[in-house]
């Protein structure tokens, strides 16, 4: 018999494999009407794989590569299934990157990975910034088309989702350390990335800066928040509440 973690990567291949069809479909003269209908079902298959892998045995999302990858590449499909791209480039690209993403369910896990973060709080925050890590790969996406007028409520719930991740990981820490935003090098990268988003937005609206230029600014720092930071705080060994568990 499959443990609940098996049964969740395999759970987590069988929406790729929906993401795959749908995009075959979509290039189909006839049937391209029907693709959309297999976006909600891998959206569905998919978080419930997730789900499968977290509650397995209750380790982090943020801090694992396979969750981390799993959880965007989810992320992004609950993207395309909200606000669809009517064009054929952008939605091809964000598909095919849902899923790649969705199969590094598979990567072995980060050796010395996260132990903690539990807590409602902390999964609450991971949760928001996953979904606003995946609206700004959808943002990178949406500069293929040529109208590029949905990028507006993309970078927009991207931002608020980013914040609200902050504000969340910063009750989490005071709730359970008395701490909260206490110079943690898990709180000032994720906090450098929503600075960096806040910034990149303040650039659009006040100065006119090109959407690639305010996509770039904002989609890095979130990349290398979500996926790099913690490598990099293993690899300077820097004292953090969150790797001690303390």
């Amino acid at each position: 018999m499959f443990s609940a973690e098996y049964l969740g990567r395999y759970s987590l291949s069988l929406a790729v494999v929906l993401m795959v069809v749908s995009r075959a479909l979509h290039s189909h003269f006839k049937l391209g009407a029907y693709s959309r209908w297999l976006l909600l079902p891998a959206a569905l298959i998919g978080s419930a794989g997730l789900g499968l892998q977290i509650t397995a045995n209750l380790a982090s999302i943020y801090g694992r590569w396979d969750r981390a990858t799993a959880a965007v590449g989810i992320s992004l499909v609950w993207a395309l299934v909200v606000w669809p791209s009517r064009v054929k480039r952008p939605a091809t690209a964000a598909s095919v990157l849902a899923a790649l993403l969705m199969i590094g369910c598979w990567l072995p896990a980060t050796p010395g990975g996260a132990r903690v973060l539990f807590g409602g709080w902390f999964w609450l925050s991971q949760a928001t910034t996953t979904l606003g890590v995946s609206l700004w790969l959808y943002a990178a996406c949406l500069l293929l088309e040529p109208d590029q007028a949905p990028l507006k409520p993309i970078l927009n719930w991207a931002l608020l989702l980013q914040v609200a991740g902050i504000l969340t990981l910063a009750i989490g820490a005071q709730r359970a350390w008395g701490r909260a935003l206490s110079w943690d090098p898990v709180e000032c990268w994720w906090l450098f990335a929503v600075a960096m988003s806040a910034l990149a937005l303040w650039g659009w609206r006040q100065r006119n800066w090109r959407n690639p230029l305010v996509v770039i600014l904002g989609l890095v720092p979130a990349l290398l928040a979500w996926f790099g930071s913690w490598l990099i705080i293993q690899a300077l060994h820097l004292a953090s509440l969150y790797m001690a568990g303390s």
